[in-house]
């Protein structure tokens, strides 16, 4: 399974074995891996459509990475979201789109409820 995990839900379901992507959240892949396996189908979708506007947001061309860099350091998984040249830091209006779509995500997985950061580094 590829593609940024888009349709991992259904791609499990068709004989995928799992998924490697770049998404900020990869234990979230691992857990409708999980699910799936269990024939959990429900739990599985409803936990990847709550992280689906996310994950559709990371996969923006130019911009996807700067995101992926932004959530990871609100993590607390990396030091630092600055990217090598040529490579843009995150605009403040991405920032807070992606700081929405988290809030969002939270209401379903406690893991996306990341405290704001107290300054915009990278």
């Amino acid at each position: 399974c590829g593609n940024g995990g888009l349709f991992l839900d259904f791609e499990m379901e068709r004989g995928a074995d799992g998924a490697m992507t770049g998404y900020a959240f990869p234990e979230l892949l691992i857990d409708v891996v999980r699910l799936s396996k269990e024939g959990r189908r429900d739990e599985a979708h409803d936990l990847f459509d709550a992280h689906l506007p996310l994950i559709r947001y990371e996969q923006q061309p130019g911009a996807g990475l700067s995101v992926r860099k932004y959530v990871l350091q609100k993590r607390g998984i990396i030091a630092s979201s600055a990217q090598r040249r040529p490579g843009a830091g995150i605009t403040p209006t991405a920032r807070a789109e992606v700081d929405y779509l988290l809030s969002r995500v939270a209401r379903v997985d406690r893991r996306a409820n990341l405290l704001p950061q107290s300054s915009a580094a990278g």
